[in-house]
């Protein structure tokens, strides 16, 4: 998967886009499980706003569910990238290649202004 960001003098820099969807999510990994929602979402990663937040490096298996479609977005292995109060980034290392392509077209609906992929409950913009 390709990386989520790009140091730039100390600075992650996004190098694909990502938009704004709250979607409910649980997120787990060893004996840690919580929920909380999406704030974004992208091909390559997603930040997340909880109550219970993983450490930095944690790697962490998520199921996003996005009302469009009947079954959650599953990712295998995620790893956090990122923690700030209340949220935290994750960049998707395995996930099955048909939730990759949802996310895709989700992601390039939104960017084109043509949300057909989705149900009337998401409107872009």
């Amino acid at each position: 998967m390709m990386k989520d960001a790009q140091q730039a003098g100390g600075i992650e820099r996004r190098v694909r886009p990502r938009i704004p969807l709250p979607c409910a999510i649980i997120f787990g990994g060893g004996d840690f499980v919580a929920e909380g929602a999406t704030v974004d979402l992208g091909t390559p990663g997603c930040a997340v706003q909880a109550s219970d937040l993983p450490r930095l490096g944690d790697y962490l298996q998520l199921a996003i569910l996005v009302p469009a479609y009947e079954c959650p977005f599953s990712v295998g292995v995620a790893r956090v990238r990122w923690v700030r109060s209340g949220c935290f980034g994750v960049e998707f290392l395995k996930m099955p290649g048909e939730n990759q392509t949802r996310i895709a077209v989700l992601v390039q609906d939104h960017l084109s202004g043509t949300p057909s992929s989705l149900k009337p409950w998401y409107k872009s913009g």
